[in-house]
């Protein structure tokens, strides 16, 4: 996970993913998906910490 469109690639799935979980937790019981979702915002909070990291590095 060394180069920028490889952590790009990786938030884009953890996105779609917390998007589809959400929506599926909304639809059945939201306690079933609770730990998974919270997994998925750490992971996209921590990929996206990385990003802006990263611009902040290339400016």
């Amino acid at each position: 996970m060394s180069n920028k469109l490889e952590i790009l690639e990786e938030y884009r799935e953890a996105t779609d993913e917390l998007a589809k979980l959400q929506g599926h937790s909304a639809k059945t019981e939201p306690v079933a998906y609770e730990d998974q979702i919270d997994l998925l915002r750490g992971k996209c909070d921590q990929l996206d910490a990385i990003l802006e990291a990263m611009d902040a590095a290339e400016d």
